[in-house]
């Protein structure tokens, strides 16, 4: 909870990498926790460590929770901000809709990175069904 009342406070939330550790330090079972830590360790990554750090935090959150779509957002940040291989980050986050179809997050990032990738109709919808 630190953790994302960090993130609703900053843009770049350094903070919550650290709150998020505390709670997998804390529960080391707590797989929205690695989710979280994964997705900011991919947005603040500026080593190819940390890239490699919010790699193994979202399959750490996959292997805990596999039927929860938090892990696979996790993922697709990590492909599309980390990897820059938004195909494969369009993957991930499918898996996560097959999960939760109507997941805000899931949705407006995958109408981003449609949006990227050039395919607005695509990206439009995604946006207006997340809303």
């Amino acid at each position: 909870l630190k953790g994302m009342e960090i993130e609703k406070r900053s843009l770049r939330a350094q903070g919550a990498v650290g709150a998020y550790e505390q709670a997998v330090a804390l529960d080391p079972g707590f797989a929205l926790a690695w989710a979280k830590l994964s997705g900011r360790r991919s947005w603040n990554h500026s080593s190819p460590e940390e890239g490699e750090a919010a790699r193994t935090a979202a399959e750490r959150a996959l292997g805990l929770a596999p039927s929860r779509p938090e892990g696979y957002r996790a993922l697709g940040v990590y492909y599309n901000r980390v990897r820059h291989d938004p195909e494969k980050s369009l993957e991930a986050l499918a898996r996560g809709l097959s999960l939760a179809p109507h997941d805000a997050g899931l949705l407006l990032h995958q109408g981003a990175i449609e949006r990227q990738l050039g395919r607005w109709d695509e990206a439009l919808a995604h946006v207006r069904r997340a809303r």
